[in-house]
């Protein structure tokens, strides 16, 4: 089969290096699977991947060896099927059952080493039910081989139930997955012994093995340079026949004492003679192993060649030894003294610092130097000097002026029995070391008081210095802290950015970054870094603090979230008074039609014509249920105001559903809000409900569930932004949620959900306005609406009403009786022509007198020259030059009992109440009819 027949995964070897032959033992396998083949009869096969390599096959048919994989005619057959049979395994436990062209069934499961296909384990060769004679002796025919040989062998193949043969597979799957498994720790082992050939081989020092007898077991290629000897030639030899002669017993000695203490690390120093005759010192570290039963079985050691640092600490000790005493002998006072302690010789110096001249020490005892206090805490130790000891001691000696000076006193015993002292004036280093300290001090009281996290990284991003804000927040000491780099301290996704940032700090002298610090307990807290470029004792620095962002970044957050939805609260007002002006100027065209249609209606004598005209009026009542819509967006649609009972209006609602929705579909409601009772038209509410209700069906087109909750909530709830809630009115409010469990909705669709018109159903599905109806109730009724979904999530629709406590519900509207209406003198004031003309001829028609004028101005004219004469005055709120509210206060300023009327496209909400607590005594929402404006008069007059 060849190699681009099938694609598992990516064909490349493990990590590029090893096969499946490479991590398991495949002539025990072999073994393994010849036997499961002889207990249950069944065939095993074992396959390479991508070669195909055929690497094990146990208990394989005649039918298939000597027949359909012998024959070329029918082996094509054979390649195809493996080609179906393995191509869409991809995972482990994967299984794939076929049955080939040739009529057997073949099953196989991959092995998967790290995410790539190495191999797969299969078996077949088998019938699920009883073999089609006539069907095998056909393909005898057709593939031209024997057919009584073929009928043979196929009675050979076992018959087994699907079920069985699948469970058999399972347990090859199983199989699988312990191979894959045994070949991933063999590929570890593969890679920790490759790693670790790697490491001993790539250090310069010696690494060895050893027994408990000292023979080498392993030494690394720097036995050649220290032995003289290849690692191979080191097999079996002692260690200690290595050892410079000089130095064995020394080493001998010390590792045996080791061996008897508590066997931690040995460290030791010594020289080795190599067989080539080369002399290396070593700064050897050992450490024990052990068997499995605890007892030692030998030892591990690394050895640094140290010969070059000890040649320079021999030379560097003899130059020392010849030129201090030149240089001391310069800057320093010396004194020359018997083994008593007498003064015999003192220099200069000397002279000068205890301010006396050499006759006055000479003859003197070392002692007078001194005062008593500094002779009691520090005694002159000549039983040092006679054991061969320097001794070293800080003094302080009184001058005959009582002035002081501070001394390091270095003495030592000569050959002859005489000392030798050397005193180097302190005072002044003293005086800088307490200043040094006192700075120490300070700086670090400083750092440590800041109020982020202080540090000082190097030009190889290690921490030098760090204050204790930042072992506080990392939760590491200070030694760990000063181990690590600084870049340990970020995740992956952030460690190049602030890699860049540190080199800009380098480089430009200043940098700054946001980013997570890491604690050791994997908390990430956002931090403000700033670095500054610093030049100390010659070494580039960066110096640099972190400021705790969170926050900050959580009002920035929670600052953005308000913005936002304020921009939406803002735009969604502008859409309303936009809906709101169309539907004002709408409803007074739709005046027109449907009075001029009514009149139409009432005049006709015809049928066919009354019909018309009834199809004018229910078209224009449409358009008028549009207007209502667009009203109730913007806030200005008829609005009742009475208290509301939640729960029953939810229940009317799903009352409504369950009757005209799919039944796929669940309606739940949990309802735990108490008081249930808000304010409110209920009417609006119920349809508001209705919309979401539907929305949600719509969601649902495969069935699901729709949810309706109550709960009582606060107004910071309801109101997330300030400029909310400043207008918002104080108390609890009811929340509402209309839950779905459907298609949810895009960040497009949600960014424009509100908005009049738009939809996203097909056309002809939808007019656009139930959700902008939806968010006008909601407004009006001084609530607050969110929407929450995301694609494929649902939706969760949350509604918020201020609650009003435990008022009833308003009992039934009473019955209103028909008034006889006085025959009066009415002004009526509109600027729209053909409203003008049809209310004018809608009064005439009651048997009134009727006055018009266009505008409000106008009327105010007439009505002062004439007010007397007139009974009622019917206005219009939205006019030129005057409006209708302006006109009433001037009519109310020539006559305080001014009978008014209003009639306007707006709602009796907003201006048009505060026009009728002012004393106009009544109001019409257009377009109304005839029969509306002859019961409102009947109230008024």
């Amino acid at each position: 089969m060849k190699k681009n027949d099938i694609q598992v995964c990516d064909p490349d070897l493990v990590d590029g290096k090893y096969s499946i032959k490479d991590l398991v033992d495949i002539d025990h396998l072999r073994m393994v699977f010849e036997k499961f083949s002889q207990l249950t009869g069944y065939t095993t096969g074992f396959l390479a991947y991508p070669s195909m390599e055929i690497l094990i096959a146990t208990g394989w048919r005649d039918v298939c060896t000597k027949f359909h994989r012998a024959c070329p005619a029918s082996s094509c057959h054979c390649k195809g099927s493996n080609v179906e049979l393995f191509k869409n395994l991809r995972e482990s436990r994967q299984l794939s059952i076929q049955r080939c062209e040739n009529g057997m069934v073949d099953g196989a499961t991959p092995i998967i080493i790290r995410g790539k296909c190495l191999a797969f384990l299969s078996t077949g060769q088998a019938l699920f039910s009883e073999p089609d004679l006539e069907r095998f002796k056909k393909q005898a025919s057709i593939y031209g081989i024997d057919e009584k040989e073929y009928i043979e062998a196929l009675k050979k193949v076992p018959v087994v139930s699907e079920s069985h043969f699948r469970r058999t597979l399972d347990f090859l799957s199983e199989i699988a997955v312990i191979l894959a498994e045994r070949g991933l720790k063999n590929l570890e082992l593969i890679e920790s012994r490759t790693h670790y050939h790697n490491l001993v081989e790539g250090t310069p020092d010696l690494v060895t093995r050893v027994d408990v007898n000292g023979y080498f077991l392993f030494v690394n290629h720097a036995a050649q340079e220290i032995y003289g000897l290849s690692p191979e030639s080191c097999i079996g030899r002692r260690v200690f026949d290595f050892i410079h002669p000089e130095d064995r017993k020394s080493t001998e000695a010390a590792f045996k004492d080791w061996l008897k203490g508590g066997m931690d690390v040995f460290t030791h120093e010594n020289r080795m003679l190599g067989a080539d005759g080369c002399v290396h010192y070593l700064a050897w570290s050992i450490c024990p192993e052990y068997d499995e039963k605890g007892k030692v079985s030998g030892f591990a050691s690394t050895a640094k060649d140290i010969t070059e640092r000890r040649w320079m600490e021999e030379a560097l000790r003899a130059s020392e030894f010849r030129y201090r005493e030149l240089v001391n002998l310069a800057v320093d006072g010396i004194l020359v003294g018997s083994h008593e302690g007498v003064i015999t010789e003192a220099n200069e110096c000397m002279c000068m610092l205890a301010g006396k001249s050499r006759d006055e020490l000479v003859g003197k005892h070392i002692s007078t130097l001194f005062s008593p206090d500094v002779l009691n805490k520090a005694p002159l130790r000549f039983d040092l000097l006679q054991k061969g000891e320097v001794v070293v001691s800080e003094r302080t000696i009184i001058r005959p002026d009582s002035s002081a000076v501070v001394v390091e006193m270095r003495t030592r015993m000569m050959p002859d029995g005489s000392y030798q002292s050397i005193y180097r004036d302190i005072t002044g280093r003293n005086k800088a070391e307490d200043e040094i300290r006192r700075s120490r001090q300070f700086s670090d009281s400083v750092i440590n008081s800041l109020p982020g996290i202080f540090y000082v990284i190097d030009s190889n991003g290690k921490l030098i210095r760090v204050n204790e804000n930042f072992l506080k927040v990392s939760l590491y000491s200070m030694e760990e802290a000063l181990s690590m780099q600084v870049l340990d301290f970020f995740s992956a996704d952030e460690k190049e950015e602030v890699a860049c940032r540190i080199k800009e700090a380098f480089e430009k002298g200043e940098a700054s970054v946001e980013a997570g610090f890491l604690s050791k307990d994997g908390k990430k807290t956002a931090y403000y870094f700033t670095g500054y470029g610093a030049r100390i004792d010659n070494t580039n620095l960066i110096v640099g603090l972190g400021i705790d962002i969170t926050d900050r970044k959580k009002a920035e957050a929670d600052r953005d979230k308000i913005e936002e939805q304020l921009r939406q609260s803002q735009k969604m007002q502008a859409i309303g008074q936009l809906a709101g002006g169309i539907a004002h100027d709408f409803n007074n065209q739709l005046m027109g039609i449907m009075g001029y249609a009514e009149l139409l209606y009432n005049r006709l004598d015809d049928p066919t014509l009354r019909n018309d005209a009834e199809s004018i009026l229910r078209s224009a009542r449409r358009a008028s249920d549009l207007t209502r819509d667009l009203l109730a967006f913007s806030r200005k649609g008829k609005y009742l105001n009475v208290p509301v009972n939640i729960n029953k209006i939810i229940e009317e609602v799903i009352s409504l559903l369950e009757h005209s929705i799919d039944k796929r579909i669940e309606i739940r409601r949990v309802l735990n809000a108490s008081p249930v009772m808000i304010s409110g038209d209920p009417s609006q509410i119920q349809n508001a409900l209705l919309n979401l209700a539907i929305n949600a069906k719509d969601a649902l087109p495969s069935g699901g569930e729709i949810m309706f909750t109550t709960e009582k909530v606060s107004m910071e709830d309801a109101f997330l932004s300030a400029e909310e809630r400043r207008k918002a009115v104080r108390g609890d409010y009811m929340k509402i949620c209309v839950i779905d469990d459907g298609i949810g909705m895009d960040d497009e669709t949600k960014e424009h959900l509100f908005e009049p018109f738009f939809t996203t159903k097909q056309p002809g599905k939808g007019t656009g306005m139930g959700l902008a109806s939806v968010y006008g109730t909601i407004k009006v009724h001084k609530g607050a609406i969110r929407v929450d979904s995301n694609l494929g999530e649902g939706t969760v629709f949350s509604l918020f009403f201020p609650l009003v406590g435990d008022k009833s519900e308003p009992a039934g509207s009473e019955t209103v009786q028909a008034r006889t209406i006085r025959k009066s003198k009415i002004l009526l004031v509109d600027d729209d022509d053909e409203v003008r003309t049809l209310v004018s001829n809608f009064l005439s028609s009651f048997g009134h007198e009727v006055v018009t004028c266009r505008d409000g101005q106008e009327a105010v004219d007439l009505y002062r020259s004439s007010w007397k004469d007139i009974d009622l005055v019917i206005l219009d709120m939205m006019m030129p030059r005057m409006n209708g509210r302006d006109a009433f206060f001037e009519m109310k300023a020539l006559n305080k009992n001014v009978k008014a009327l209003l009639i306007s496209g707006f709602s009796i909400d907003g201006e048009a109440q505060g026009l009728l607590d002012a004393g106009m005594k009544g109001f019409i929402q257009k377009p109304f009819g005839r029969k509306i404006l002859s019961q409102t008069l009947g109230n008024v007059l």
